[in-house]
């Protein structure tokens, strides 16, 4: 797998939560990782490696671990199963992690990098998961697929969502889709939406 790099996005603000024409960087890093793929990305500031291992049995899950780039020992971060994205903000103290569970359905993990190494920090995943139910009431929620399109200095973490729902929760269809863009706060993990 090759990484990732993306450039600078322009985009208006529908709510006001973020200026009118709000910088978003988009030069952040990138992997997608499958099942079985060994990657290497370094850190923006190329002070951190993050690779992927594959399990020792058939049946276990692939392993992403972070090291400094002149240390021996490396830190297990997280585990995942099918595939997954891993970001560093451009500022290299933030990594994304975005487990796929399925082809429809996203978790997410963010982990702050100290020069220790790097801690989960905050519940992102059920932050992110509370937003959408909070937009859509009683309806039950199928799948949930989120990408991040880039970063708001260091402050926040801007993804574009895609949640499928059952319009009618007592009933199996019809489903329906709700697309939406929103910023996440990397300290306070607070979610706003700033488009759709």
């Amino acid at each position: 797998m090759i990484p990732l790099k993306r450039s600078l996005l322009l985009v208006v603000t529908l709510t006001g939560l973020l200026p009118s024409w709000a910088a978003i960087d988009t030069s952040f890093s990138e992997a997608k990782l499958g099942q079985g793929s060994e990657v290497v990305l370094q850190s923006p500031d190329k002070r951190w490696k993050i690779r992927t291992v594959k399990p020792t049995s058939d049946d276990g899950d692939m392993r992403v671990y972070l090291r400094g780039v002149n240390d021996t020992h490396e830190h297990l971060l997280t585990e995942y199963f099918r595939t997954a994205g891993v970001i560093w903000s451009p500022d290299s103290r933030t990594i994304i992690f975005l487990d796929e569970h399925s082809a429809e359905d996203t978790r997410v993990k963010v982990f702050r990098v100290e020069p220790s190494g790097a801690t989960a920090v905050g519940n992102a995943d059920a932050s992110l998961r509370r937003f959408v139910r909070s937009k859509l009431g009683r309806s039950r929620i199928l799948f949930v697929v989120l990408q991040v399109s880039g970063f708001n200095g260091g402050r926040d973490a801007i993804f574009d969502l895609t949640i499928t729902y059952l319009k009618y929760p007592q009933k199996d269809g019809p489903s329906a889709e709700m697309n939406a863009r929103i910023s996440l706060n990397l300290r306070s993990y607070t979610v706003n939406q700033i488009g759709t």
